[in-house]
Order: structure tokens, then C-alpha cells, then sequence
């Protein structure tokens, strides 16, 4: 049941505890360690969907992510309008590749004035993915392309903030969004994002 509870194999659970000669065997009061990555997974709040989403960046590829979801950004195609930041920014080096993190269809795909070389997924009928400063597409990858998670689609870039071909106004990142379609709203990718790295 602990290993169950913590999502963290019977063998690792038994590595870091020595003193348990008979797992079966456990009683009110006894310590049990658990494995850090349960330490890691147990801090991190379940979300209400998408729990089985993939992390968009291999482990070690990309530098400790923060939430920036609702920070004011000041950069705007018809000048310098203050708008609000609608996804989480996780940096990398330029050309670290990004996967699918859900199966889904390509909805949009191209230059965007803002985004850059970037994705839209549609994850199912009411919400899509949004991937964005790519530096290129992972070959394969177009307008109504079926995606699966954990998919090679792209590579991290610092394209956007102006015309077509615009890069290196800002750091190399992935930007990524949640968004419900219907109506086309925001979410906090954060939670998402944060099981995903947690429980990979």
C-alpha cells in the first residue's frame, strides 16, 4: 500500500529501508523512509485532469522551472501594450528537443507575431496545447498532424516578438499553455506541469 500510495516501486521503497526484513510485516509507529523521488511526487498536488500528461523537456535538459503564469509582459505587436504572461516559460539551450506532452491533432502551426515558430495541439474536444519560440518543427510535423504524447515535435528556440524570421530577443525557452477552446480561455499549466516533472 506505501508504494502504491507514493507511486514508487516495492524493490526502491525496500533499497532505502534495510530494517524491514518481511514487508508484509509492518506495525503502528514503525519509520519508514521513503525513496526521493516519492519525497519529490508526495509535495506535488494531483491535478484535476491531464494527469498523465508527459514533461515537454527530457530531465537534465532544461534549468528549474518557475511559475510565470499571470506575470505582465509589455511586448505587443502594435507596440508597447501591457498584456499578461498565459504560460509557463521553461528554459533550455536553443535546439534542446520538445515533445508532445498528450496525443492530440496540430491546429495551428506556422509564425505567430508573438509565439514564434509555434504549435497548437487539441487534445480532446474542449482543450489544446500551445508550444511555442521553437527554434524548428521535428520533421513530420504540419497542420493536422496526429501527435502522440512523448512525441518528438520541435526544438527550443528564442523565435517571436516581431515579424517572421524574428529570434534571440529574449532567452532560448519553451513556452507552454493550456487552454480551454470553448471558449478559448487560459489555464495555469503550472500544476500540470509540475505532476508531469514529478512523476515521469
Amino acid at each position: 500500500m506505501i508504494s502504491l500510495k507514493f507511486n514508487v516501486t516495492l524493490d526502491s521503497l525496500l533499497k532505502v529501508n534495510p530494517q524491514l526484513s518481511n514487508p508484509n510485516n509492518i506495525w503502528t509507529g514503525l519509520q519508514i523512509n521513503l525513496p526521493a523521488e516519492a519525497k519529490i511526487a508526495s509535495t506535488v498536488a494531483k491535478p484535476d485532469r491531464f494527469e498523465n500528461g508527459f514533461f515537454p523537456l527530457a530531465k537534465g535538459t532544461y534549468t528549474p522551472m518557475t511559475n510565470s503564469y499571470g506575470d505582465g509582459r509589455a511586448w505587443a505587436e502594435e507596440g508597447s501594450a501591457q498584456r499578461t504572461h498565459e504560460g509557463i516559460d521553461i528554459f533550455a539551450e536553443e535546439g534542446t528537443p520538445v515533445y508532445s506532452a498528450m496525443a492530440g491533432e496540430v491546429i495551428n502551426y506556422g509564425w505567430n507575431e508573438l509565439g514564434g515558430w509555434r504549435l497548437t495541439v487539441r487534445v480532446d474536444g474542449s482543450n489544446a496545447f500551445y508550444y511555442a519560440h521553437l527554434s524548428r518543427y521535428a520533421e513530420g510535423i504540419g497542420p493536422g498532424s496526429k501527435v502522440t504524447k512523448g512525441q518528438l515535435i520541435g526544438y527550443v528556440g528564442s523565435t517571436g516578438y516581431g515579424p517572421e524570421g524574428t529570434s534571440g530577443l529574449f532567452l532560448p525557452h519553451l513556452h507552454f499553455g493550456i487552454y480551454q477552446t470553448s471558449p478559448w480561455k487560459a489555464l495555469n499549466a503550472y500544476p500540470y506541469l509540475s505532476w508531469w516533472e514529478a512523476n515521469r
